[in-house]
C-alpha cells in the first residue's frame, strides 16, 4: 500500500507558488481562512497536517478529497447550491437565529445555518443515551416575516485514511516541496460498514419530520459516490424519483472542474458531477439486495488453506 497527499493546504502538490509555499509555513487552510483543522505527529509532535486530497499509487488511482473543509470551498459554495436545491430559489444564508432577523429587517426570505462554524451544533434529544441522528448541516428556510417554513438536513462524508502520509508531509514541508510516496491507504470499505447504514437510518429519521420537504442531502467526493453506488448495484439499481419528499436522500457528488484554467496561487475549483434523487426506501433496498459471493467460499479456502476436503 502507497499513496501520497495530492493537495496540501489547499493546494495541489505540484504547486511552488508564493500562495501555496505561505499556506504551508503558516498551517492555514485556504478554505476556511483559518488554521487547518487536521493533525499529524512528527518526531514526537502534533503538526498540522494540511491534507486536503490523497491519491494512490496505483496507475490511474484517482485523487480522493479526505477532508470536508476541501468541500466548503468558495465561501461555503456547495450549501449555496442545496439551498438552490432544496428550496428552489438562491437565499442568502446566515448563522442561524440571525437569519430570522436579516429576513424581518431585509424584508425577505433568508436560510438559517446550523453546523460548522455556523450557528452551532443543534440540541437533539437523544433516544436511549444516544443521538447518532446528528447530522452535519442544517438549513432552515426563514420567511419575509421571520418564521421557519421549512427546512433539510446535508450529511458531508470524505474518505477516511488508513496507515499515514508522513514521508509525503516531510517532502512537501520541506524548502523544495518534493512530494514522497507515503503509506497512506483509503478506507473503501467503511463505504459498506458505516456510511449507507448512517444515510438510511438518518434518512428515516427526517421522513418522520413534518417540515422537512426536501429530506436529506448526502454530498460526496465523486469517487465515494462511485463506490456507494456500486455497492448499492449500480447506479441504475437505486431508483430515481422525480421530486423531492420528506424521505428524498439526494446523493450530490462533487469533482475538481475539467481542464480548469487555474492561475498561480489558486486553488482547483470544484464543480457538481452528479445528482441522484431516490428516497429512503429505494436506498434501502438496494442495500439489502447484496450482490452475494458463489456458494461455499468459505469452505473453499479452508479446503485450500488445510490441503483436504471437507468430509461428506
Amino acid at each position: 500500500m502507497a499513496g501520497q497527499i495530492a493537495e496540501f493546504f489547499g493546494y495541489r502538490d505540484t504547486y511552488k507558488s508564493d500562495a501555496a509555499i505561505s499556506a504551508a509555513k503558516t498551517s492555514i487552510c485556504p478554505f476556511l481562512n483559518d488554521v487547518c483543522t487536521k493533525s499529524i505527529q512528527v518526531e514526537g509532535k502534533a503538526r498540522k497536517s494540511g491534507a486536503c486530497t490523497v491519491r494512490q499509487k496505483k496507475e490511474d488511482s484517482p485523487s480522493v478529497i479526505c477532508c470536508p473543509n476541501r468541500l466548503y470551498s468558495g465561501d461555503y459554495k456547495m450549501l449555496d447550491e442545496i439551498v438552490k436545491l432544496a428550496f428552489k430559489a438562491s437565499l442568502p444564508k446566515f448563522a442561524g437565529r440571525h437569519a430570522v432577523d436579516k429576513a424581518i429587517s431585509l424584508g425577505q426570505p433568508t436560510v438559517a445555518v446550523f453546523g460548522h462554524r455556523w450557528g452551532g451544533e443543534l440540541r437533539l434529544p437523544k433516544k436511549n443515551g444516544r443521538g447518532n441522528y446528528f447530522v452535519d448541516w442544517i438549513l432552515v428556510k426563514i420567511n419575509a416575516d421571520g418564521l421557519a417554513e421549512d427546512f433539510c438536513a446535508v450529511e458531508v462524508q470524505t474518505i477516511d485514511t488508513t496507515g499515514n502520509y508522513r514521508a509525503s508531509y516531510l517532502g512537501l514541508s520541506s524548502v523544495g516541496r518534493e512530494n514522497e510516496w507515503s503509506k497512506v491507504g483509503l478506507k473503501w470499505e467503511n463505504v459498506n460498514k458505516r456510511i449507507i447504514p448512517q444515510i438510511i437510518y438518518k434518512g428515516a429519521v427526517l421522513a418522520r419530520e413534518a417540515y422537512c420537504s426536501a429530506g436529506l442531502f448526502m454530498v460526496t467526493p465523486d469517487p465515494v459516490f462511485k463506490t456507494i453506488m456500486h455497492r448499492l448495484g449500480g447506479q441504475d439499481n437505486v431508483l430515481k424519483v422525480g421530486r423531492l419528499q420528506p424521505s428524498s436522500i439526494t446523493f450530490v457528488s462533487y469533482d475538481y472542474v475539467e481542464n480548469a484554467e487555474v492561475k498561480a496561487g489558486e486553488i482547483i475549483p470544484l464543480e457538481i458531477k452528479t445528482k441522484h434523487l431516490s428516497t429512503v426506501s429505494e436506498v434501502r433496498d438496494a442495500f439489502n439486495q447484496a450482490q452475494l459471493p458463489e456458494e461455499n467460499v468459505y469452505a473453499n479456502s479452508i479446503s485450500d488453506a488445510l490441503g483436504v476436503a471437507f468430509a461428506d
